[in-house]
């Protein structure tokens, strides 16, 4: 008898080590960036103000930039956004050629 105790408990042991195994990633996700440390969570507070006064400029965001140099495109997020605040346009548009005067 005692030797069935021992096999039970035994096989709750894995069991708990299952669940942990298997849920730990889970609630380590759940809360989404909130396990970050602060400075980290500063540095994405300041990206998406940065990003938002640009917007309100009529500027590329940071994204915008890496995008849009990726694609060889103008990229801006201002285009997407409805009117009046937006074009309601296309995300990325073909580079158009700067003209210079030479006066």
């Amino acid at each position: 008898m005692k030797k069935n105790q021992k096999e039970n408990g035994a096989q709750e042991k894995r069991l708990l080590k299952l669940k942990v195994i298997v849920l730990l990633p889970f609630l380590l996700l759940l809360p989404g960036c909130s396990f970050l440390p602060f400075p980290f969570e500063l540095i994405g507070v300041m990206k998406s103000t940065y990003d938002a006064f640009r917007i309100i400029q009529d500027e590329k965001t940071s994204n915008d930039e890496i995008i849009s140099r990726v694609k060889n495109k103008e990229c801006k997020t201002r285009n997407v956004l409805p009117q009046p605040i937006g074009r309601d346009e296309e995300y990325c548009k073909e580079k158009q050629e700067k003209k210079f005067n030479n006066n």
